[in-house]
């Protein structure tokens, strides 16, 4: 019975210490993403859609993504900023939006996409889809 109670306050110690090194890890991440947002020329539309890709990837402060992402499509609205908005509403939950932000993502830059983030935005249309 000893060994039973020691060995569940460990393992409860460890839950608590890890849980608070995550948190931490994720203050850390949204400053050092907060630093790179801030060194950014005012035109620079791809570190503000790298650093919310980063930060809804991260779980972190989701709504600083939506701020960075929302500054992004202001300066160049492209197929790769709209896919990341569309992530955020995955992230939030709401796949019609995203599915509505992927087909628009899609459309926007037929002839300039990549074919890498095309077939991204595809399948993503094709997952979030299906009903």
């Amino acid at each position: 019975m000893k060994k039973l109670f020691i060995s569940l306050v460990i393992t409860l110690s460890s839950v608590v210490s890890f849980a608070s090194n995550l948190e931490n890890t994720n203050e850390s991440n949204t400053s050092k993403l907060s630093e790179m947002v801030a060194k950014a020329e005012a035109n620079d539309w791809e570190t503000y859609t790298k650093a919310a890709l980063l930060s809804i990837n991260w779980n972190a402060d989701l709504a600083l993504a939506k701020e960075w992402i929302d500054t992004a499509i202001s300066i160049d609205e492209n197929a790769k900023n709209l896919e990341v908005l569309g992530d955020y509403y995955v992230r939030l939950g709401q796949t019609d939006k995203a599915l509505a932000t992927y087909m628009k993502a899609l459309s926007t830059d037929t002839v300039k996409i990549e074919k890498e983030n095309r077939e991204s935005i595809q399948r993503k249309i094709m997952l979030y889809g299906r009903k």
